[in-house]
């Protein structure tokens, strides 16, 4: 009995890894559904894209990956017998836009100026865009026109929305990540909630026709529910900038922000108590970080008050003044007999190295008292400290004191 029990057990073990690795090497799901009209979308496993069909050619939107723009290619052919002209990039994350080189030979490939910076620096497995823009771009395809707008830093530095008026669908790619009925938007370090309003507004606002918002992993929203979120990403920038100026801190404004009406969309998806209160804090505390952690956000609205000089000397001048003060009290200005130890040095040839390293360190212990006292928290990781610790320490080392 005891025999038969351990060759059970061992037959399992071992057909336990076969198990796996068919499973692993499972085929994709994917599958073509339309969503209007002439607009059809694309699903793999867990990506989705978008592709719209003219006379004149296909637009596509995001090929996900190598082997999913070749089944699509493959479809395409089959079902509309018109090759790919244009394939527009939502953003630069590799897991929606790799395998852009499948429709290279028919395609204009177009994406925002960041996304191909993105793209050319990661290496990104996909082909480089040939058409990019900065702000907005408009092309009349005849039957169907493309309208793409920039959003800002929000997923990702390259988010971009995509209109077809025509058919009254709007693409979001990853703007909005779900995760379950949480459509997170707060992800990146430094975002751009007023960019964000401003094109939301212009789209919804403007008398746009819109029915469809897709969006690049699970939903199909109506327009309805784009408004709900624009309005409470509205509310949480407004009020969080409002308690700001009023010094309130973080759990007070907490308080003062309860889960707002705007979201009972997520609760009516299913989302638990927990799960929304999870999501609410979270974007809070995104909207939160730009006024309080990040330095790029802090100089991007003292150019927006008073241009990009102004704004970079009048933030930075406390660092200056205090780096400054500390490299003079720990290193000083050359004195009297340094500056003649010096051109003596240069009329004899003598190495001045000795006296430079020296120099150099004692701005290092000096900028190492900055990062300790304004910037425990963040570490060297804060990019203005270092623009202002090099700006103070070499005001401090002027040639002119030599």
């Amino acid at each position: 009995m005891l025999h038969r029990v351990a060759a059970v057990l061992l037959a399992l073990t071992l057909c336990a890894p076969i198990a796996v690795h068919a499973q692993a090497q499972k085929a994709p799901v994917r599958e073509i559904t339309q969503i209007k009209d002439n607009v059809y979308r694309f699903r793999n496993n867990f990506h989705f894209s978008v592709f719209a069909v003219t006379p004149a050619g296909i637009i596509a939107t995001d090929p996900i990956n190598a082997d999913a723009a070749k089944w699509l290619k493959a479809e395409l052919a089959a079902r509309f017998n018109v090759p790919v002209r244009f394939l527009v990039y939502s953003h630069d994350h590799a897991d929606h836009i790799s395998g852009g080189e499948v429709f290279a030979d028919t395609a204009t490939i177009i994406a925002h100026e960041k996304a191909k910076r993105a793209i050319i620096g990661e290496k990104r497995p996909t082909a480089v865009p040939q058409l990019t823009f900065s702000d907005r771009l408009r092309l009349d395809l005849g039957d169907l026109t493309l309208e793409m707008y920039y959003l800002g830093r929000g997923h990702s530095e390259s988010d971009i929305a995509v209109l077809i008026p025509e058919e009254k669908v709007l693409l979001m790619g990853c703007f909005f990540l779900e995760q379950g009925p949480l459509p997170f938007f707060g992800a990146q370090p430094v975002l751009d909630p007023d960019r964000w309003l401003e094109v939301l507004g212009s789209l919804l606002d403007g008398g746009v026709e819109i029915d469809h918002v897709v969006l690049g992993q699970h939903t199909v929203w109506p327009r309805e529910r784009l408004v709900a979120v624009r309005d409470y990403i509205a509310l949480l920038w407004s009020e969080v900038r409002k308690l700001d100026s009023e010094g309130v801190d973080f759990e007070t404004t907490m308080a003062r922000l309860p889960i707002p009406a705007q979201l009972d969309f997520i609760r009516e998806g299913g989302a638990s108590e927990d799960d929304i209160a999870r999501f609410h804090r979270f974007e809070v505390t995104a909207m939160w970080r730009q006024l309080k952690e990040s330095a790029a956000a802090m100089v991007e609205q003292a150019i927006g008050e008073g241009g990009a000089a102004f704004a970079l000397l009048g933030k930075s001048m406390p660092l200056i003044i205090v780096v400054m003060t500390a490299t003079l009290l720990v290193g000083g200005a050359p004195s009297q007999e340094e500056r003649r130890q010096i051109a003596e040095s240069l009329r004899s040839q003598v190495p001045l190295w000795p006296w430079l390293v020296g120099h150099a360190l004692m701005y290092l212990v000096a900028l190492g008292i900055t990062v300790f006292v304004f910037n425990a928290k963040r570490g060297l990781s804060h990019p203005w400290l270092w623009i202002a610790a090099w700006a103070g320490s070499a005001g401090a080392f002027d040639k002119n004191h030599l």
